[in-house]
């Protein structure tokens, strides 16, 4: 098994000021951990290459971008990609397909996965990807999202949502929460879910509004409990 300090050999990298070196570097890694099934850190050797491109020359890096956002796809416990879009090798992309198909899993829903697909099977299949896994992965993604908006959502709202049937959505939210994306009361006898926290798609400014405003939430609470107990010493 490849046992690499990535930070120490970044920092050794940055040190030799040699970008084709670096990238060779990188690759060798990437190959490296990717022949041990070391998936995790293939992928963060990979973005690190891309990261070596500036935007002028980000197109000679077209083909690891595509391998890249594939394997991020791919990836059965891989949720957050939105950083994906800020690699210059991956914007050297937009015109293109395998674009569209990572904006879907950073921000769409499955109902823009199933288009996408009905229009291009062919390029989806010729990818490498599996329609089957895409869609779990995807629903999973759209749940998130309608979480974040809604405290509290039905099954009946979910089966539109998320295209399956009303019986299947309680297995659904388990599988759910096997991943640690949410966490979320099932109510059995409304039949419907009501969320306690979610993990996020994207993170931008509206998120950091939200951040902001429970901190300040929790900080009022904190200082409400403090006054009760100071108040309450007194008659101790």
């Amino acid at each position: 098994m490849v046992t690499t300090d990535i930070d120490q050999v970044k920092l050794w990298l940055n040190q030799w000021d040699d970008v084709q070196k670096s990238r060779k570097i990188y690759r060798l890694l990437h190959d490296a951990f990717l022949s041990n099934e070391q998936r995790e850190s293939a992928s963060e050797m990979m973005i690190e290459l891309l990261r070596t491109y500036p935007e002028e020359s980000a197109g000679e890096a077209k083909d690891d971008a595509t391998n890249c956002i594939v394997s991020f796809i791919d990836r059965p416990n891989v949720w957050i990609m939105d950083h994906l879009l800020e690699l210059g090798p991956v914007r050297s992309l937009k015109e293109e397909l395998i674009y569209q198909i990572l904006e879907i899993f950073v921000s769409g829903s499955i109902k823009d996965y199933i288009k996408f697909y009905e229009e291009n099977s062919n390029f989806v299949e010729s990818t490498g990807l599996n329609h089957e896994r895409n869609l779990r992965k995807i629903r999973i993604l759209t749940f998130i999202s309608l979480v974040n908006k809604h405290d509290e959502i039905t099954f009946e709202e979910l089966s539109k949502e998320l295209n399956i049937n009303v019986e299947n959505v309680e297995s659904f939210i388990i599988d759910v929460l096997k991943t640690r994306l949410a966490r979320v009361r099932i109510d059995e006898v409304d039949g419907r879910i009501i969320t306690s926290s979610a993990a996020y798609r994207t993170f931008g400014n509206k998120q950091w509004q939200i951040l902001q405003q429970r901190l300040k939430e929790w900080q009022t609470n904190l200082q409400t409990v403090q006054k009760q107990l100071i108040d309450i010493q007194p008659n101790m």
